[in-house]
């Protein structure tokens, strides 16, 4: 059988579709990871915890506080001071909030240090400042625990979507190599064995433009496109499909 009559044989239609299909999970999954990425960086920045300190620390012990807690910590990524002063500039942002400061003759805003924890601290502990010293220096302690909560939740189905690709991955790239050991068994062509392959690229990439397409559709808040590396799986998933198809035992014309 020549190439030509091969490309226009109703087994390249199955191929095709069956490329499509694996093209287009590919893209759909890479759409949906990008989009968990991105969300789940929102919230990233959203997380952080503040303690209020004693109004009987100076700026001095609040500070040699600090360096100790990021001694204590490991997961403590950055600790930034904010005296009553810098809390009272702060405040002042606030019109109404501006006004009631000038009725008080003393400034009541508490010193605070504002600390950033690594994802692990957010993800692993029951609370972020599990590790934090019981010391009558801090006051109070706030951190935001719905925005922690979508955080994890983003992340758990991130990874979980991840496994999934991994194994779904695994699947298709064993059945590629099945398809490669009955094709050499077999002893087909080079045509034979290209064709498919060729075949299932085309889909992948037809997978790449309809993917494209529904991002367009949807709007500019979809157009999580990830990069350009990455715009190869669905060709790459395509290929595969094919290779996978010509060892399948599907019935072949010599």
């Amino acid at each position: 059988m020549t190439i030509r009559k091969m490309l226009f044989h109703a087994s390249s239609v199955q191929v095709l579709l069956i490329s499509f299909f694996m093209g287009i999970t590919s893209a759909v999954y890479m759409g949906i990871n990008q989009s968990l990425l991105s969300t789940e960086d929102v919230f990233r920045r959203s997380l952080g915890v503040s303690l209020f300190l004693s109004s009987t620390l100076t700026d001095q012990e609040a500070l040699r506080l600090a360096d100790t807690l990021k001694t204590q910590d490991t997961e403590i990524v950055s600790i930034a001071y904010l005296s009553k002063a810098d809390a009272t500039q702060e405040a002042q942002k606030d019109e109404a909030l501006s006004k009631t400061l000038l009725l008080l003759k003393e400034n009541p805003l508490p010193s605070s240090l504002q600390i950033t924890y690594s994802d692990r601290a957010w993800l692993d502990r029951n609370a972020p400042t599990d590790a934090l010293p019981k010391t009558p220096d801090i006051q109070e302690i706030r951190w935001d625990a719905a925005s922690r909560s979508a955080f994890r939740a983003l992340n758990q189905w991130r990874h979980w979507l991840m496994r999934l690709a991994v194994l779904s991955g695994g699947v298709v790239v064993l059945w590629s190599f099945v398809g490669i050991y009955r094709s050499l068994a077999e002893r087909i062509s080079f045509a034979q064995l290209a064709c498919p392959v060729l075949v299932g690229a085309c889909g992948g990439a037809l997978s790449i433009l309809a993917w494209r397409a529904a991002l367009h559709q949807l709007g500019a808040d979809a157009m999580t496109t990830p990069p350009m590396s990455r715009m190869a799986w669905p060709l790459l998933a395509g290929a595969l499909s094919g290779l996978a198809y010509t060892g399948s035992g599907a019935k072949r014309e010599a």
